[in-house]
């Protein structure tokens, strides 16, 4: 704060939180504290304190800030949090490491959760990248949930299952049917 008259050393103010006071009868801060550090307040250089890893500090910051679900950081003094890449995800706040994608999920960039493979389709792998990596259940098998890593099992007898079947019992159904006449189905 720019004052005058003052009578003695103490009168003068600390450098607010979020700035720096770099040399002496300033009249103001010198500036704002820089990207990826921050300034508690009385700071003398830009620099103060480092953001730590799972943190991020725009420049003039007072504290570091959390990264967000979504995002991570494994780095110190870091002005932003990069989004979790994909085929992982980043769940909590703060995290510093990516976790994995699931098999039976994938994961698309910026993740905070996996997204499971819809019913009808499977996913063996894990670290998928896009829903491409859901694979269309097997013809003759059923895929009755999401999240399956691979096929429930065998389609009922009397019923013919083509590939991306949810049912083990499709009657009428895009992919699959009762068994047409004048044929088995197992």
């Amino acid at each position: 704060m720019n004052v005058t008259g003052q009578a003695t050393a103490r009168d003068c103010l600390k450098c607010p939180p979020g700035y720096y006071c770099g040399g002496t009868a300033l009249p103001g801060p010198t500036g704002p504290c820089d990207p990826g550090h921050y300034c508690t307040g009385g700071a003398e250089s830009p620099r103060q304190f480092i953001a730590p890893n799972g943190t991020y500090a725009p420049a003039g910051s007072s504290f570091p800030v959390q990264c967000l679900p979504g995002t991570f950081n494994n780095e110190y003094a870091q002005a932003r949090c990069p989004p979790c890449p994909a085929g992982f995800f980043c769940e909590d706040p703060g995290m510093t490491v990516p976790t994995t994608c699931p098999a039976g999920s994938y994961c698309d960039t910026g993740s905070n959760v996996p997204t499971q493979c819809s019913a009808g389709t499977f996913n063996p792998q894990t670290g998928a990248l896009s829903r491409l990596a859901c694979t269309n259940c097997t013809a003759g098998m059923f895929c009755p949930t999401s999240g399956l890593i691979a096929p429930t099992g065998l389609c009922d007898s009397g019923h013919l299952c083509t590939t991306g079947s949810s049912l083990s019992d499709p009657v009428g159904e895009i992919f699959g049917d009762v068994c047409p006449p004048g044929y088995f189905c197992p």
